[in-house]
């Protein structure tokens, strides 16, 4: 299956094209997951991360499907 991901902030020097909040192509097993997504572009799961699944917050483990759009944000932090 392939879904769309989109690599925000400081992570974007992580995606093919190294170009921030640009969405690319990522192929998966059919069962994939966010974790397994994340393996794919050498992203470490230990990393903090906010998640987004076709615009819901979503976790590590949650599954995937064709065509769905996974948007990977840093931590955000500030005062």
């Amino acid at each position: 299956m392939k879904i769309e991901m989109i690599l925000y902030a400081s992570l974007g020097k992580m995606a093919p094209h190294k170009n921030a909040g640009s969405p690319f192509q990522v192929e998966l097993e059919a069962d994939g997951t966010v974790r397994n997504a994340l393996e794919k572009v050498e992203i470490p799961a230990r990393h903090p991360l906010i998640i987004f699944v076709n615009g819901r917050h979503s976790g590590f483990d949650d599954r995937l499907n064709d065509g769905d759009r996974l948007a990977i944000f840093p931590p955000v932090a500030g005062g």
